[in-house]
């Protein structure tokens, strides 16, 4: 990479046979990108024009697109089309593939209508697979693009000229042969729509065996398939190329035929939940008689005192005229209300010096050697005429911002909270109105903020949605208030929440009612994005050191380990209003059931689940 280069890289996403590829943001537009590494010991000048040239005669939505050329000083690079779903292998060595029927078939489509661009100006790919085969994250859905025409060739090419390089699991029979056609892209294309759909390949083995089996072994078509599905693959996977598909549009019009008569069902775990044992249940505490509802429940740092910060949590008025915090003792297993606060209390965050409480329009902190006091007295450090966000970092700053509105654009406060009891001055008025730290306008009109996330010391996220155009935007500042680009996640999130991972949220996707939810796991260096179907509609999640646990209205809980399997299910209390891990084995949980709110602090080792703690 050249010193002063444009481009900012934000981390390693692939591996490929002639280089690396890496996420990277675009310096000065903000643009993500990708950035093919290209050496010039393991391709050749030769192979790298032909690849270039096929690249920039090939523009197509579903062709990862070559925006430019670098040269640096051990190679070239090329910048491409950024994909944050990551490759379709995600999704086939997925345990359970996160998509339904019609969705396998239309991302074949998409392939198929990249091939029909490719193949009307003679460029055969030779290596569809699904590595090559790159995911865009659509409202709901994917988006597949074509990638790598490393070894791609033209139809009139002569044949003598090139090696039967390519993946044996995906090679049409006569690729063995070092003979090819648009029928050998066809082919693989088969291969691939057969392994989403059954969850296997049709052939398997060394290359050896591979090539044997393509030449010979009959081809055995899953029986729980429809009709139509098992015609496509049947025509698709002939040995000999003139009974194939003759072009990738006949393909396509197969395929859409089947999308018309084929259903809309997922495959999503399947879910028996068992309900708590007693053993479990380590504490039940009753919380305020009159409480409405807890509404969150924040992961601690530490404590100097008996009454831990892990265990703040918020309760509301009955009327929501008066919100309080609370505080629940582990060793006498009570709760008292502490301190009651004007306007509704959005969320808690313990941080080095003490506690950081956000309202609509005010940020309070509480010093560490008060939190033992009743009722305590917190002190203003921010206030707002709007609705605002905050997010606090460990090393002691806050970021906190309004959204954009009818009057005006919003408004950024980066500002140090106090350290000590003794460090604000005496008085009433609120300490951030003291200190030369003004609030300044966002560069632009941010409106929709959905939340803010601090990402290390020195940057947090900004995280905003646009029903506009159906996408969050994650917008990246450093602490001194600098707007470094923004990240567009062509999705709608309804709550994004920070994980023990460094620069990784999880969220829940706004979803059509016929589709089932979608959970996502989002990491942002580099701009990564997972997403899993659901069985349940969660309401609450949190992120441990060994996986996640979401939670529905309904109290079904689910436990997924880190590669997001399914560990396993329990049933909890309904109407849950605040999950928390407390430690790797152990969790809380508020649930509200109409008169009284209750927290549950649960030992997952007596829950009987397949966990290593």
């Amino acid at each position: 990479m050249q010193k002063h280069s444009q481009y900012r890289l934000l981390g390693l996403v692939g591996q490929g046979q002639f280089g690396q590829v890496f996420c990277a943001v675009h310096r000065r537009s903000g643009h993500l990108v990708a950035l093919k590494n290209l050496s010039r010991d393991r391709l050749s000048t030769r192979k790298f024009l032909r690849e270039l040239r096929f690249l920039l005669s090939l523009k197509h939505p579903n062709i990862a697109a070559c925006h430019a050329l670098v040269h640096t000083k051990t190679g070239r690079q090329l910048v491409l089309d950024y994909c944050e779903g990551g490759t379709l292998r995600t999704l086939v060595d997925s345990a359970r593939q996160q998509m339904s029927q019609v969705e396998a078939l239309q991302l074949m489509l998409d392939v198929l209508l990249g091939l029909e661009q490719a193949h009307q100006q003679d460029i055969i790919h030779c290596d569809i697979k699904p590595e090559n085969i790159l995911l865009r994250i659509t409202p709901g859905g994917w988006q597949a693009l074509i990638s790598d025409f490393g070894i791609a060739r033209l139809n009139q090419e002569s044949a003598t000229e090139w090696s039967n390089t390519g993946s044996p699991a995906y090679m049409a029979p006569e690729r063995f042969y070092n003979q090819y056609s648009k029928a050998s892209d066809l082919y693989s294309v088969g291969i691939v729509l057969y392994e989403l759909l059954a969850g296997y390949r049709p052939f398997t083995g060394t290359p050896l065996e591979l090539m044997k089996a393509h030449l010979n072994q009959p081809l055995s078509i899953p029986a729980n398939l429809s009709s139509a599905l098992q015609a496509i693959l049947a025509k698709a996977l002939q040995k000999l190329p003139v009974r194939r598909f003759r072009t990738a549009a006949d393909m396509q019009e197969a395929i859409l035929s089947a999308i018309a008569d084929g259903s809309q069902q997922y495959w999503l775990d399947d879910l028996s939940p068992q309900p708590f044992s007693p053993q479990a249940i380590n504490t039940t505490a009753k919380l305020l008689q009159r409480s409405t509802a807890l509404a969150c429940l924040s992961e601690a740092t530490g404590s100097a005192t008996d009454l831990k910060t892990e265990n703040w949590l918020l309760s509301g008025g009955p009327l929501g005229f008066q919100y309080g915090l609370l505080a629940l003792d582990t060793k006498t297993s009570f709760a008292a209300e502490i301190v009651s606060l004007p306007e509704k209390v959005c969320s808690i965050e313990p941080i080095a010096s003490g506690l950081g409480i956000v309202t609509e329009r005010h940020v309070y902190w509480v010093d560490r050697q008060q939190l033992s006091d009743n009722p305590i007295e917190p002190l203003a450090i921010a206030n707002f005429t709007q609705p605002c966000y905050a997010a606090f970092v460990q090393n002691g700053w806050l970021a906190a911002a309004t959204a954009a509105s009818g009057s005006g654009s919003g408004s950024l406060l980066i500002q140090q909270v106090p350290q000590a009891l003794a460090a604000p001055p005496a008085g009433t008025e609120a300490w951030a109105q003291q200190k030369d730290t003004p609030k300044r306008e966002l560069s632009h009109a941010i409106e929709n903020i959905i939340t803010l996330i601090p990402l290390d010391v020195h940057h947090f996220a900004l995280i905003a949605d646009s029903a506009v155009r159906a996408s969050t935007y994650f917008h990246i500042f450093t602490r001194k208030g600098t707007c470094l680009g923004q990240i567009r996640l062509r999705s709608c999130l309804t709550q994004v929440i920070q994980t023990v991972m460094p620069y990784r949220v999880i969220a829940f996707e706004q979803s059509e009612q016929s589709e089932p939810p979608a959970f996502l796991i989002i990491d942002l260096k580099p701009f990564r994005v997972f997403r899993k179907r659901v069985a349940i509609a969660p309401v609450l999640a949190t992120a441990t050191s060994w996986g996640y646990i979401i939670v529905d209205q309904q109290g079904q809980i689910l436990f997924w380990d880190r590669n997001i399997e399914l560990i396993g299910t329990v049933q909890g209390p309904s109407q849950p209003t605040a999950l928390l891990s407390l430690s790797p084995h152990e969790m809380g949980l508020a649930s509200w059931d109409g008169t009284q709110a209750w927290l549950q602090r649960i030992d997952l080792r007596q829950l009987g689940l397949a966990l290593l703690f």
